[in-house]
């Protein structure tokens, strides 16, 4: 919306308060560009010039209209917003009897304006940076000097290395909504997390994404996540420079699908693991896997399948310890054993390493 077409909504919107009184906006050229007598849009005000002059307020009375083109009777103030004057606002009729109408005008126009000026502020701010966010996480070296100017625009400094930090709100069962994620930003904000000055973030894919300064995010923002069980977060790698970026917040986000746990880093080893594993899985084929899993299929039926499967994540996430797994799978010791050895001896794999072994089960959980 244009300042005139803002003027004109104010003018019109405030007339009846004011018993029905003419109102005109002129902007810092001194011409109307709203009244509520349309017709003298566009017309030069010469009251309004010598308030644009002034900075202070005009007081025209009948005798001296013939002195002002464009004016008729009636007081004329300065609109000032943030310091600056924007334009006149003027009401007609005696000033003595207007001055006071015309004050208050003066303040709700500034405040509407502020606020419009504001908004529109905010809104070519989340563009901006929205956009910002697209062509890090795209990662084109040839994007470089645009970054730059969109960095510039928004008063943004990144300070390299950088790190992606993914975050989501709700259960991993379900994507979180709109409301959700724009709620986690404010949180952030709020918390001092994000800073806007060093910081690009926006919504990406139902998550919320930060790309800052690599310090120790798990410490930085473990307060929050106390207090909201319903977040979770994904911590990409370091960032040395642009190209960088992109590669991090593919970790972040392979890491934020696939965690259990309300924090993942990829710099735990094994995180990195989960990564190369879904990676290995996701971009040869797995051909060989799915042969593994369908030995599977043609020696046990799904519900076996499924406790083998289950009974060898939680083994491999408890670092092969039988007995943690089994407590936390409350299974005698010695089942977990057999569920595992059979498990080997259906793939054919009961003579491999435990690295081998290991691998190749995780490759099917990962696909499975």
């Amino acid at each position: 919306m244009s300042f005139s077409q803002m003027a004109q909504d104010f003018v019109e919107a405030t007339s009846t308060l004011v018993g029905g009184r003419t109102i005109n906006i002129m902007d810092t050229s001194a011409v109307i560009i709203a009244s509520t007598e349309r017709a003298r849009v566009g017309d030069y005000h010469q009251g309004a010039a010598e308030v644009i002059q002034t900075k202070q307020m005009v007081m025209i009375h009948e005798q001296d209209v013939k002195n002002y083109p464009g004016a008729k009777e009636g007081c004329n103030m300065p609109i000032v917003t943030d310091g600056r004057l924007v334009g006149v606002v003027g009401v007609f009729g005696k000033p003595e009897e207007v001055m006071e109408i015309a004050n208050l005008l003066r303040v709700y126009v500034s405040q509407y304006f502020q606020q419009k000026f504001h908004m529109r502020r905010q809104r070519m701010e989340t563009e901006v940076r929205t956009q910002l966010l697209d062509l890090l996480l795209t990662g084109k070296e040839e994007d470089r000097s645009q970054i730059m100017q969109l960095c510039n625009v928004i008063q943004v400094t990144l300070q390299f290395p950088l790190q992606v930090v993914l975050f989501q709100a709700g259960r991993e069962t379900s994507p979180p909504s709109l409301s959700q994620v724009e709620e986690l930003e404010r949180t952030l904000l709020k918390a001092g997390l994000v800073r806007p000055g060093r910081d690009v973030y926006g919504m990406q894919n139902h998550s919320f994404v930060l790309i800052g300064r690599e310090e120790d995010m798990t410490a930085l923002f473990e307060p929050v996540l106390k207090n909201h069980p319903d977040y979770r977060m994904a911590v990409g790698g370091k960032c040395p420079d642009f190209p960088d970026i992109a590669r991090s917040y593919d970790e972040a986000a392979v890491l934020i699908r696939l965690q259990t746990e309300p924090v993942s880093n990829i710099r735990t080893k094994e995180n990195q693991l989960s990564y190369l594993f879904h990676c290995m899985s996701a971009y040869t084929g797995g051909w060989y896997v799915e042969e593994l899993y369908q030995k599977l299929a043609e020696s046990a039926d799904q519900s076996n399948i499924n406790a083998m499967l289950e009974t060898a994540r939680i083994y491999y996430e408890e670092g092969g310890s039988v007995a943690k797994a089994a407590e936390r799978l409350h299974l005698h010791k010695n089942t977990l054993l057999y569920r595992m050895n059979r498990l080997f001896g259906i793939l054919g794999m009961e003579e491999e390493k435990a690295f081998i072994r290991e691998f190749f089960v995780r490759l099917i959980l990962e696909m499975y």
